[in-house]
């Protein structure tokens, strides 16, 4: 089986914004490809809430109302504020869910090399063996500056983990 990974980007208020519509579109489209044999998951973000709504509760709903069964989208938690949270999150919820050998990533194209760094630095804590892939998503290139920066802090973020910080 394998997880369709969908990161969560924008939120305005009670609606996600064009970048993690685009992300989720991409994740549907995965999901179509072998419904029987996929789920969904979305993480939550901290910091992407209004009045006590995720936006992973918004990209869920959103994400059912194109077709995919309630049952296929899966929240995996509460996470820090950041990708590095989302995906410690997920691969979190991934340790028990043997059946899974696949995590299919979804995100920016910008955003998809951090992504793919993390995710094959933290899939080890799984247990099992899982292949990485990658779906990327055209999301303008507002977020160059952006995601420059996060590559900067993204060593003393590590160091801080294996010291024993959360963040």
């Amino acid at each position: 089986m394998r997880a369709i990974h969908v990161l969560g980007g924008d939120f305005c208020g009670y609606n996600i914004g064009p970048v993690t519509a685009f992300r989720c579109e991409a994740g549907i489209r995965v999901y179509k490809e072998d419904p029987q044999n996929s789920m969904i998951i979305v993480t939550p973000c901290h910091h992407q809430q209004h009045r006590g709504t995720t936006a992973a509760h918004i990209m869920r709903r959103g994400i059912i109302n194109f077709g995919v069964p309630e049952s296929a989208v899966q929240i995996s938690g509460m996470t820090e504020y950041n990708t590095l949270g989302e995906i410690k999150d997920a691969v979190k919820w991934l340790e028990d869910k043997k059946e899974v050998d696949e995590v299919v990533i979804v995100s920016s194209y910008l955003h998809l090399p951090r992504c793919w760094f993390l995710w094959n630095l933290l899939r080890k804590k799984i247990g099992h063996p899982i292949r990485i892939r990658t779906v990327g998503v055209f999301a303008g290139c507002g977020n160059l500056i952006w995601e420059t920066a996060a590559w900067l802090r993204l060593p003393i973020r590590l160091f801080k983990i294996g010291k024993g910080g959360n963040r």
